[in-house]
């Protein structure tokens, strides 16, 4: 072999590595880079996660009040107070466009205020006029046992669900 073909071998295989180093510094580039991005999404996720901590502490902190109606078979007494929130109730008041509009307590249901635990529920009667009116809406006023509203009444608005003709 002469020596300018070991020459332009020689020089070939040195392009072929100038670009294998090229190939290779660009990989690495795009490796950081990708690192770098995976770095920044980290960091995002992290902050969401402490967003959705702050967040959950303050919708539990909202669950200490709650209340639902629910439909019962009793025909005198046909909806169901249940306290669904995590402190006790006491003085529990219904208040709407409802005749009658009592809790049940043994067998007859006096008008007074009764007490609701947390998770607890007592049955009333809403009854509506001779053409099935509804009252709308039903005022639903206790005081908490327990917490920062501890001796302040409070309201909340619900809707009794249909009763069938």
């Amino acid at each position: 072999m002469s020596e300018f073909t070991v020459a332009v071998l020689a020089l070939i295989v040195a392009a072929i590595a100038v670009i294998l180093s090229g190939a290779a510094l660009r990989y690495a580039y795009r490796q950081t880079r990708a690192a770098e991005d995976s770095a920044d999404e980290a960091k995002r996720s992290a902050d969401a996660a402490e967003r959705s901590s702050e967040l959950a502490e303050v919708v539990e902190k909202g669950r200490h009040f709650g209340w639902r109606i629910e439909r019962n078979d009793d025909t005198h007494f046909p909806f169901v107070l249940r306290n669904v929130g995590s402190l006790d109730a006491r003085d529990v008041q219904l208040e709407g466009a409802y005749h009658p509009l009592a809790f049940k307590l043994g067998e007859i249901g006096p008008d007074g205020p009764v007490d609701i635990g947390s998770g607890q529920c007592r049955r009333f009667a809403a009854h509506t006029d001779i053409h099935r009116n509804w009252g709308g809406d039903l005022t639903i006023s206790w005081t908490p046992a327990a917490g920062d509203l501890a001796g302040e009444r409070q309201t909340w608005i619900e809707i009794p669900p249909a009763v069938p003709a």
